[in-house]
Formats: C-alpha cells, structure tokens, sequence
C-alpha cells in the first residue's frame, strides 16, 4: 500500500472485564467509528469472529461503536483507569512500541492503514484540478495532513467526520480528506460533487490495542489465538481496503460526481511539496525529544522494502 508518512492514530480501543458466567474472560471493544463504517466490517467484526470460531465460549465480546463507551480524545484516559486502550500501527517489539505503547502500558492487536486520503469537494467549491485547491477550506486530520493541504494552497479546519456532511452541507468548509470509504460510510458521497482519484494526501492508521495489565491475566493459548487472528486481520483488511476504494470510485461515478485524476505534473508538484512537509514534521517531534527523523527513516526503508519485495 502506497501511503505518505501522514497517518495519524485513530482511536480504537480493547478493554477485558472480569470473567462471568460460562466465559473465561469478556472482551469490551470501543472506537470511534459507525457500526457500519468499512473498517468495522472488515477489522472488528472479522477480527471477532475468528476468534469465536477458535475460543468459542471462553470468549465474549461487547462492542461500543461510535463513541458510546468514551469520545475518542478520552479513550486512551479510560484505557489507563483499566476501561479500554489506544494503540497505532506497530507489532510488540517495534520502535514505536517501545517509544510510545509500552509507556503507556498497551499492547496492539490488529492494525491497519486506510488507502491514501482524496480530495472530495461540494458542489459550490467547482474543484477539477490542483490549482483549484487554492483558497479552499478543508477538513483534514491534524498534523502532516494539515501540512499536505497547505503545501496544496488550501486552508485546512479541524473537525470529527461526523461533523462534515454538515459542514459541507452549509458552506463551513468546502470539502476534506477523507479515502472513499470513509466517503461512503459516513453519507457526504450524498453531497459530494467532484473528488480526486489518484492522489496522495496520506492515511491513517487504526490499531486496536489491549491493555499490558489485561494481556498479562490471560490464559497463554488466549494470547496466541488474539495474537494470530490480529495478525491474520492486518494483512487481510490493507487489501480489501484498496480493493473497496477501486469500486466505491466507479461508484461514486455513477451517482454523478466527477472524479478526476492529477496529471504527471501536478502529482510531481505534491510529492516535492510534500517531502519538504514530511522533513517539517519529523523535525518538530525531534525537537520535542520524540525521534521523528528516526522514525521517518524507518518509515521510508520499510515502504521501499515492501516495493522491492512486491508485497
């Protein structure tokens, strides 16, 4: 999967209560997404089945889509106090586990990255080209993203996606960054009128993680079936994602929106804009001690190992 050093976590989150009646242990899942949302359907709800299938009823699971268990700022809070957890896109043993999950005291699961974040405008905002970004306001994920679409010339907001179809609707913003998926489940391809097709703005990364303290009370061959089937979820969901967002673009055609590719030119003018934001980014965190340029080199020689390999 193609992707720029621009994902951010999405909060998702694994909490395991004390073990009643016939079940060894009950899982509590919360995140932020619609019930419906592609990476529900294709992570959690997948990643939940399998694991009936093999533990049967040693295992149950409670699901809180949608923020019903916390907000999604609060998750990894309540992951703490021993309610659910936070993770990003990393495996134990990894760089950013060590910097970042086992502080914290969570263990990743399943992880996975959305394919590369389009354009999609509104009718009024009349974008078919790169030079129409210039001056639009749109919803973008904090961060590199924000940098990505200021390198494009337009002006980045910050909101939750629940809060765009509204927005849009109104004339807040003219549009956002969101994958095709994305588009879809959350309805704003109701009232999307044009949207690129091949460009790059970046992910996001969604992990599910369960808490060290949790993970450490579970029976053994609990831990290497969660383990397994997470690692089974991962490379399973990138490519129905990137599948999903081929036809949901056909799609999206046929209910009358313009989906447009960049020329070579205009895509060669956001991988330049967008190394001098990648370098902007990692040495904001080196500044704040947290290794950015590390990481991104990291980052980069994965990318091209799997490029190399054909994976």
């Amino acid at each position: 999967m193609k992707m720029t050093f621009s994902y951010l976590s999405l909060c998702a989150a694994f909490a395991v209560a004390a073990p009643v009646a016939a079940q060894e242990v009950t899982i509590k899942i919360a995140d932020s997404l619609p019930a419906d949302h592609i990476i529900t359907q294709y992570t959690t709800n997948v990643f939940m089945e399998r694991v009936k299938e093999e533990l049967g009823d040693r295992v149950a699971f409670e699901h809180y889509p949608a923020q019903q268990l916390a907000k999604a700022k609060d998750i990894l809070s309540i992951t703490q106090a021993g309610i659910a957890d936070i993770g990003y896109m990393v495996q134990p043993g990894g760089k950013l586990d060590q910097l970042e999950f086992q502080p914290n005291g969570v263990r990743v699961l399943y992880n996975v990255a959305l394919s590369p974040y389009q354009a999609i405008f509104s009718k009024r905002a009349e974008v078919a080209s790169l030079a129409d970004f210039a001056g639009k306001k749109m919803r973008s994920n904090p961060g590199a993203m924000e940098l990505s679409l200021q390198s494009a010339g337009a002006t980045p907001v910050r909101m939750t996606p629940p809060e765009i179809f509204d927005a849009m609707s109104k004339g807040t913003i003219d549009g956002a960054l969101l994958p095709f998926a994305s588009t879809f489940s959350y309805g704003l391809n109701q009232i999307v009128s044009s949207a690129t097709r091949n460009a790059n703005f970046g992910s996001v990364g969604i992990t599910y993680s369960i808490s060290q303290r949790k993970w450490d009370s579970l029976p053994a061959d609990v831990q290497d079936v969660l383990t397994r089937i997470g690692r089974e979820v991962t490379e399973s969901a990138c490519k129905t994602f990137d599948d999903a967002e081929k036809e949901l673009a056909t799609r999206m055609v046929d209910e009358g929106a313009t989906v447009f590719d960049l020329s070579d030119a205009e895509k060669a003018t956001l991988a330049e804009s967008f190394q001098s934001v990648a370098k902007d980014w990692a040495d904001a965190l080196d500044k704040r001690g947290k290794q950015g340029s590390e990481i991104l080199s990291d980052f980069r020689a994965e990318v091209e190992r799997l490029r190399t390999s054909g994976s």
